[in-house]
């Protein structure tokens, strides 16, 4: 090009000239870096064919080879950076292969079920975890909605996920139950988040983890720990029926023969008839505190006069020992409103909660409530002690986290829930909700 140009009686100037108006408009209609690379190598030689004519010339040839040498640097360091661009493009195009190639090893592998819904909640992919779960091949469930695979019960509040997830929030993990291929329904654990594309939430990304051996262990140390509040409350009335019908009988007999022989003693002054009267006021004492624990161990009232009564006779007995006033409102309870044992853990729970305000909020003043309301029976515990931090009630080492624990626990075995609120200087409430059974 470069000699034709020189042949047919074009100037050096005129040659530059003409070079920079095509390369500019080569490099302005370039925009990938390899068609601009192609542009440098281009230009190059266009310089090297031009070089002959001007060469045999020599008007402006200096000034001339001036401004190309100058075009020579430039795009040589341009060609520098698109080979540097190229180079990083093809690093990050490798990295990117490499992540999404471990992204799908891991999605492809995991135990946990991985999918995603589209905005109309049908199934637009899973990962092979799916058929171990249920049994199935996951092309029968592509397109399909997802609330068929729930139980009908779990159904409503899957919806009610998937529509906060679809209002761009993450919401809490959910259980619902998962129809398998066999007919038979497993427990499941869901966590769901919204799925963008373009800054738009386009569908779900959801995991799905099978924990049916994890609730049946759990439902399994349940019954256990039934079992053995049963088995203790047992213990416990045959250890105060012992008491108070062996020995507190026994101590009784004892201590008529003592008053029996103090009528014998002629001289009431002797030592041996001082010794007789403390004797039998030892004895009296005994008898007063073998009742006591006989009746903490089981109150007679529980089981002969019902719940309403026996809380009445805590907290009078309670009030009198600690010199804490204690205001009771209980609603009379038809029988088998509670199951009897759950009318022990109400108890307990109260006797356990009276104990802490003794021991620890310093308060004056202990309000109990025990309310029928509907298909449930309310209990309220309120003092107007110190108050304590509850985020750490479970786990403090003064002996107030285990007797909360134990209260907790046994309203969970009562199917009771269990709510504790705490503020500094202005008191605790415990409250409990228990499901009745009775009219």
């Amino acid at each position: 090009m470069g000699r034709r140009a020189a042949e047919d009686g074009v100037g050096t100037l005129d040659m530059v000239k003409l070079h920079e108006e095509v390369l500019h408009t080569i490099l302005k209609d370039s925009q990938r870096s390899e068609a601009l690379a192609d542009t440098v190598r281009r230009a190059s030689q266009f310089f090297a064919e031009s070089l002959s004519p001007y060469e045999m010339t020599h008007r402006g040839f200096q000034e001339a080879l001036q401004t190309l040498r100058v075009r020579a640097d430039e795009l040589a360091d341009m060609n520098r950076m698109l080979e540097d661009e190229i180079s990083e493009r093809t690093e990050v195009e490798r990295a990117l292969r490499e992540s999404e190639n471990r992204f799908r090893t891991l999605v492809e592998t995991a135990r946990d079920v991985i999918f995603t819904l589209s905005l109309h909640g049908r199934i637009t992919s899973m990962n092979p975890a799916f058929e171990d779960l249920v049994g199935a091949q996951r092309t029968e469930w592509i397109d399909r909605s997802c609330v068929t695979l729930l139980h009908t019960d779990d159904t409503p509040r899957a919806i009610r996920v998937f529509q906060q997830v679809l209002r761009g929030e993450i919401p809490a993990t959910f259980e619902a139950r998962i129809r398998t291929n066999r007919g038979t329904y497993l427990v499941g654990e869901f966590i769901m988040a919204p799925q963008y594309q373009d800054g738009k939430i386009v569908g779900a990304l959801g995991i799905a983890r099978d924990i049916t051996e994890r609730k049946r262990a759990s439902e399994d140390l349940r019954t256990l720990a039934q079992r053995v509040v049963v088995a203790q409350e047992e213990e416990r009335k045959r250890i105060s029926r012992e008491l108070h019908d062996d020995i507190c009988q026994r101590l009784s007999a004892t201590k008529l023969h003592l008053e029996a022989l103090q009528d014998k003693v002629r001289d009431k002054r002797s030592p041996l008839a001082r010794g007789l009267v403390d004797v039998r006021r030892s004895i009296g004492a005994t008898i007063k505190e073998v009742r006591s624990i006989s009746a903490n161990l089981r109150p007679a009232t529980l089981d002969d006069l019902g719940l309403p009564t026996a809380l009445r006779l805590l907290c009078r007995e309670f009030s009198k020992m600690h010199d804490i006033t204690v205001r009771v409102e209980a609603d009379p309870l038809p029988m088998h409103t509670l199951p009897a044992q759950t009318e022990t853990a109400v108890y307990r729970v109260t006797q356990e909660a009276l104990s802490n305000v003794a021991k620890h909020s310093r308060a004056r003043e202990v309000y109990v409530q025990l309310r029928r309301t509907g298909t449930s029976v309310s209990l309220t515990i309120r003092d107007n002690g110190k108050g304590f931090d509850t985020t750490k009630a479970f786990v403090r080492s003064d002996g107030t986290g285990l007797g909360l624990f134990s209260m907790r626990e046994r309203a969970q075995l009562a199917s009771a829930t269990f709510d504790l609120t705490s503020v500094r200087n202005k008191g605790t409430t415990l409250k409990l909700d228990i499901p009745t059974t009775g009219p």
